[in-house]
């Protein structure tokens, strides 16, 4: 998650468990890393569907 999140909240919605707002400065992070198969489906489904491209994948 990169400062070019528009706080959308999106990425919150698709993957709940992993992604959390920060209140303080209405941006969103990354709360927990996927481990499963269905966990990694629900990120890289947050992850295509930013408007900002907020999101990156390292591996």
């Amino acid at each position: 998650m990169d400062d070019s999140c528009i706080s959308c909240q999106l990425c919150n919605d698709r993957a709940p468990d992993h992604f959390k707002m920060n209140e303080s400065n209405m941006n969103s992070y990354v709360y927990k890393q996927p481990e499963t198969d269905s966990e990694i489906r629900n990120c890289e489904e947050a992850l295509s569907s930013c408007p900002a491209s907020a999101i990156g994948n390292d591996g």
